[in-house]
């Protein structure tokens, strides 16, 4: 951030708080994310808008911008994603010493609780796990469909967290 004063603008400063974010080892979807949320808040204000010149006022702007003036309303989960990045880098140009207040300290969090997920009745499970076991006979036996069913069905494992296995994952003693 030695580069970075608060008369730069939002633009390398994204750049730079990008490069933050993968060294501290974040996943690339949180990366991305929350590089998006950032270049937003950048389209909404002027472009020549310093760093040092942000205020509280502005981000609750941007944030109320979001959700009714800008014609795509953001879900309650997004919006809530998009006041976490927003703290999360004016944080960071706080702790670092580029600006002297963080504006983004008074902007009121709006904590979301995900919904629980729909459970599978008895019945739907007996169907799923037939239709898997149907792929583990001739003429070409296949056990993939059934045991990729017998782990998400045993340990409620998510979507993105199945996807991201690998052999390497594995203990095959």
């Amino acid at each position: 951030t030695a580069h970075i004063t608060p008369q730069s603008t939002l633009g390398p400063t994204i750049k730079a708080w990008r490069i933050y974010l993968e060294d501290q080892g974040n996943s690339a979807h949180t990366v991305k994310a929350f590089t998006a949320d950032l270049n937003l808040l950048a389209s909404y204000l002027p472009p020549d808008r310093s760093l040092g010149k942000l205020t509280t006022t502005d981000l609750n702007g941007f944030l109320e911008w979001m959700q009714t003036g800008r014609g795509v309303p953001c879900s309650p989960k997004t919006l809530s994603r998009r006041i976490t990045s927003l703290k999360a880098f004016f944080r960071w140009l706080h702790k670092n010493g580029v600006i002297l207040t963080d504006p983004a300290e008074k902007v009121v969090q709006r904590t979301v609780l995900s919904p629980l997920p729909e459970v599978l009745t008895k019945k739907e499970i007996a169907a799923l796990t037939k239709a898997a076991d149907a792929h583990r006979r001739p003429p070409k036996p296949d056990a993939r469909y059934s045991t990729l069913l017998t782990l998400l069905l045993s340990t409620g494992i998510k979507k993105g967290e199945c996807l991201a296995l690998s052999p390497a994952h594995m203990d095959l003693e």
